[in-house]
């Protein structure tokens, strides 16, 4: 209820409201104008992060990313830090190694 921060951000923005419009900052309509324009500039970011969520579902469950990662380990050779080889993204990402690999 009050442990993530979009929700205190939420409930933050409300007690703000209630005391801007009880000290007569906000006219009336007031909020009609601040939703619209949150829900308008929210849009093409919200686009932006589901397109590129979707993307990257997509990569992990094709075993994209895990291509991606040995691609770059065999290439960096040494210089690439053990932690992020191929074989532990994968089963970071996936929770499993897929066997064609």
């Amino acid at each position: 209820l009050f442990g993530h921060a979009g929700a205190l951000l939420f409930y933050s923005s409300i007690v703000a409201y209630v005391i801007y419009r009880a000290t007569g900052n906000y006219s009336p309509g007031a909020l009609r104008r601040i939703l619209t324009k949150t829900v308008r500039s929210a849009i093409p970011s919200s686009i932006g992060i589901a397109s590129m969520v979707g993307m990257a579902v997509m990569m992990s469950h094709a075993g994209m990313t895990y291509l991606l990662a040995q691609g770059l380990s065999e290439s960096m050779g040494a210089a690439f830090p053990r932690a992020l080889s191929a074989r532990f993204l994968a089963h970071r990402h996936a929770g499993r190694v897929h066997d064609r690999f």
